[in-house]
């Protein structure tokens, strides 16, 4: 019989204003259309609607807008993850939900995309840098027990080693969300998802 394995969140998210997320989101709005050329304080002052001078009393700069957007998304995906309901003995299955939560974030907030394109954000500031590698450390964090699980009850492959797997995954997945942000978002990321990771399993699972 198989048994129910909760991850339970022992850090809440961090603290942040109603008004910071609101701009977090118009931002990340403005990143995913225009680039980062494109977010200025003056235009994101613009959209949410007040002065540019209201922008510097809930962030520092355009960069504090960016690093936290980053922290957002990585405390988002901690959360989400911890409190999924992972199935001890299939570690099939708990790779697709992994990802299933992923996909089902995004759709409902493509505009976050970026985040998964960030290599380009400030490239010489090293705090976006650390947020960058926040974001992809946390999925490494839930990602890696998951495949070593599957390793180790001989349902994932042996000939490739755990740390190349999670590179060949990520990469498929950040591919094809790739894709879908260069369609406009014209398809449904969590059908298209879903394929991208059946097809993932057939090529790790040991045969």
């Amino acid at each position: 019989m198989l048994c129910l394995l909760v991850i339970t969140h022992k850090h809440a998210m961090k603290a942040r204003t109603d008004r910071q997320i609101q701009i977090i989101d118009v931002a990340s709005r403005i990143l995913t259309s225009e680039g980062i050329s494109g977010l200025t304080t003056k235009k994101l002052a613009s959209q949410m609607g007040f002065s540019e001078a209201a922008i510097y009393r809930h962030f520092s700069s355009k960069e504090d807008v960016i690093v936290s957007m980053l922290h957002y998304l990585s405390e988002s995906m901690e959360e989400r993850f911890s409190q999924m309901e992972l199935l001890e003995d299939d570690p099939a299955y708990n790779f697709e939900e992994l990802f299933r939560s992923q996909f089902e974030f995004f759709k409902e907030r493509n505009h976050f995309v970026i985040a998964v394109f960030s290599d380009g954000l400030f490239e010489k500031s090293e705090r976006v840098s650390e947020g960058i590698t926040q974001v992809m450390e946390t999925k490494k964090k839930f990602l890696m027990p998951i495949i070593t699980s599957g390793k180790q009850k001989q349902v994932f492959t042996s000939d490739v080693s755990t740390q190349e797997m999670m590179h060949i995954v990520m990469g498929a997945v950040r591919l094809q969300m790739y894709n879908w942000r260069r369609s406009g978002f014209e398809f449904d990321i969590t059908i298209r998802g879903n394929t991208t990771i059946q097809s993932l399993l057939k090529l790790i699972t040991a045969k």
